[in-house]
């Protein structure tokens, strides 16, 4: 077995797969050989250009992470932040106002997750005299908790909505 092992300040890197499908720790790699004979222990460092983009999530990452793999086995540690991103949720498109990733447990590749983000939507005004119709514009702000498996979604404590609200806006 070969070893690899170092600091890589990234300019650019692109996850691309869907997080529901990702229930393995290995990557795929397309040559069994080249898998089986590599361990690694790299420092991956970047201060921008991380991006992850599925069918979910289009966000820039920034952060220190660092990938261990034996025998096959991947493993992370470390801290990503998120610069600007979109996440849909429920078919509803929310801007990622801050973010934070944490792979703290070695032995389970499964993050901690505190982001928090916002969406806008139109409401009546039932003020308004009978016939006409206005709308005005409404903010929905959520914090997702929890971890990358089990995410918790959860309306933000300044808002005026509840858990079942986020379900039916």
């Amino acid at each position: 077995v070969l070893s690899l092992s170092g600091l890589f300040v990234t300019v650019a890197l692109t996850y691309t797969g869907d997080f529901a499908e990702e229930t393995r720790t290995t990557f795929p790699f397309t040559s069994d050989e080249l898998s089986s004979r590599w361990d690694f222990n790299l420092q991956m460092v970047s201060l921008n250009n991380w991006w992850v983009k599925t069918s979910d999530v289009d966000a820039e990452l920034k952060g220190d992470l660092y990938v261990l793999r034996r025998e096959g086995t991947y493993n992370f540690l470390g801290n990503l932040e998120t610069i600007r991103g979109k996440y849909l949720l429920l078919g509803t498109p929310f801007r990622i106002e801050r973010g934070a990733i944490t792979y703290d447990d070695i032995a389970e590749p499964n993050p901690k997750l505190a982001i928090a983000a916002v969406t806008k939507f139109r409401t009546p005004d039932t003020s308004t005299l009978v016939g006409s119709f206005r709308s005005s514009e409404t903010e929905l702000r959520i914090l997702i908790g929890g971890t990358l498996r089990q995410p918790e979604v959860k309306p933000d404590p300044s808002s005026p909505y509840s858990e079942q609200d986020i379900v039916f806006l």
